[in-house]
């Protein structure tokens, strides 16, 4: 119970706590951003892709939010970050709210293995998966893996809390798939986003850790599906509070994702649509479905989604002309 209390700052469990925040100067503010900045390799989260870490700054106090459609690669880009964090030595929690942890495990080995699905399975089978769980520890040793398919923000608090007892150490970074599966005590939508984007953001506050939470688009907010560009951060599900308390919000699509021919489903782009700290950006990736992997460009493959671009627009003005 001491360290639970201690967990939770000084005076949080005294008999004599109120709800008031205890007053502060702004001056007084400066002796945790000094600690912040003298240790502000420890406090940023890098997310391995080069030209992103770039571009957006990631630390302990953001809060982060990345919409897609269904299926466009949210939770690919969530494994990416994840991975590069954990081998990074950056103890995290991954609150996976919408798959079984099977399912989940299933995606990590796809990702660290390649394997095909016959081969992982057999590979478990015959009792031969040890030099895959070491490949697992390497690669996501440190992520601590949170599964509960409608918890409160009180639920994740107290697990984050939990890591840092059993591990010993700061929990620094939580990724939250997603966003509109953390549950309140309101029955209305629009106001069950609001408490929960609230809550979040004083989870972000008082346990000093980076968020980031994987949301999904309203239902204006695509002419097609994970094959579209969104551009537009009002376009995220809930209340407007809820993209209003990211202080980075990220856009990712598939530009020929095609469910019935992934032949040319090999990239992925991105848009900062919302940069507290940057500039607004566009960017694209290789991208691999399979192990859901996301890498940069060489000049040649830039050519080729330029060219594939073109001839998409084109077709779709041919389209549009038949119509009229």
């Amino acid at each position: 119970l001491k360290s639970y209390c201690d967990s939770l700052g000084d005076h949080s469990c005294s008999s004599t706590k109120t709800t008031l925040e205890e007053p502060h100067t702004l001056c007084e503010v400066s002796t945790g951003f000094k600690d912040y900045v003298k240790n502000i390799d420890k406090n940023t989260i890098y997310t391995g892709i080069p030209t992103l870490d770039k571009h957006i700054f990631i630390s302990t106090g953001a809060n982060v939010g990345i919409i897609g459609a269904p299926g466009a690669g949210k939770s690919a880009l969530a494994l990416n970050i994840l991975n590069n964090t954990s081998k990074a030595g950056v103890k995290s929690v991954f609150a996976s709210l919408d798959m079984h942890r099977n399912r989940m495990f299933e995606k990590v080995m796809y990702k660290i293995s390649g394997h095909k699905r016959e081969d992982l399975y057999k590979i478990f089978q015959e009792d031969k998966e040890g030099a895959l769980l070491e490949k697992l520890k390497e690669e996501f040793g440190n992520v601590f893996f949170f599964n509960k398919s409608s918890p409160s923000v009180s639920d994740i608090r107290d697990y984050v809390l939990e890591c840092q007892e059993k591990s010993g150490e700061k929990i620094k970074f939580v990724m939250l798939d997603y966003f509109e599966r953390v549950s309140s005590d309101f029955s209305d939508d629009t106001q069950a986003s609001k408490r929960v984007a609230g809550e979040l953001q004083d989870l972000v506050n008082d346990l000093d850790i980076a968020l980031i939470n994987l949301v999904q688009p309203n239902k204006n907010a695509l002419v097609g599906g994970a094959d579209s560009p969104i551009y537009d951060y009002t376009r995220i599900k809930g209340s407007s509070f809820v993209y209003q308390a990211f202080r980075i919000i990220l856009s990712l699509w598939r530009p020929f994702y095609n469910p019935k021919d992934f032949s040319n489903d090999k990239f992925m782009q991105m848009a900062v649509l919302k940069n507290d700290l940057g500039e607004l950006s566009e960017f694209a990736f290789n991208w691999h479905g399979k192990t859901g992997a996301i890498s940069e460009m060489e000049d040649f493959q830039y050519d080729e989604l330029n060219r594939m671009l073109r001839e998409k627009e084109s077709e779709k003005n041919e389209e549009n002309e038949g119509w009229n």
